[in-house]
């Protein structure tokens, strides 16, 4: 897919089945389907290792095609599958290949359009505390710090974007009465802080820290009010 793209329906079925040797289709000569292997295997484990400013791949097709289904699933109407594919997308990352699955991600998608129009899509709705929860995953992950690939970069830009444009609906989940919605609006936005000062300055600048759902939550008094914006 092209960079800052959304994923295309086709780069599944590439990721699924990925290309055959030589870039045509037959059977492998007797002998050279071993070494090929090994080959790949050699050139993955190297791409792990070696440190650089290049953002590659590194982990297998298989995982490839898992993050581009999750991603997909995450659209749907069904809250079960939406929810799911949520929980399973933080399983993923906070596994043994966490770090992998996150650089990968983003090669996918540098915007995080995916999730983005996940949330635009379940706001309000059962089930939107998952993707939340997800958010904050992504934000908080170690490898999402990194400097390599500019993968910070993307992932601070995403998280400014998301506060500047989400920020009533993040206020909304606040001011619920599900205690879920609540928690993982409030773990949103701590992840987002504990990006850097600059994000943190404005969180600080832009929140309502006049909610009341926060004196009950924390157990202090806030005073002030709703400050505006300024992007």
């Amino acid at each position: 897919m092209e960079d800052g793209g959304q994923i295309r329906e086709g780069d599944l079925d590439e990721a699924q089945h990925g290309l055959s040797p030589l870039g045509i289709h037959g059977e492998i000569p007797h002998g050279l389907e071993d070494e090929d292997k090994e080959e790949e295997e050699e050139e993955e484990e190297g791409e792990l290792e070696v440190g650089g400013e290049e953002l590659k791949p590194s982990i297998g097709f298989s995982h490839r095609a898992k993050i581009i289904q999750i991603l997909k699933n995450l659209h749907s109407p069904e809250v079960k599958i939406y929810s799911e594919s949520s929980k399973e997308f933080i399983g993923l990352l906070r596994g043994d290949l966490g770090g992998s699955i996150l650089r990968e991600f983003i090669l996918l998608s540098p915007k995080c359009s995916e999730l983005a129009e996940a949330w635009r899509l379940h706001k309000g709705k059962p089930g939107v505390a998952h993707i939340l929860s997800l958010f904050s995953v992504v934000f908080e992950h170690p490898e999402g710090k990194s400097q390599i690939g500019g993968i910070r970069r993307s992932l601070d830009n995403f998280a400014r974007s998301i506060f500047v444009e989400r920020i009533d609906d993040i206020h909304s989940e606040l001011n619920s009465r599900e205690a879920r919605r609540q928690s993982a609006a409030l773990n949103l936005l701590a992840s987002i802080v504990r990006r850097g000062i600059g994000l943190a300055s404005e969180v600080a600048k832009c929140f309502d820290f006049k909610l009341p759902v926060l004196s009950k939550l924390s157990g202090i008094k806030k005073k002030g009010g709703k400050r505006k914006c300024e992007e």
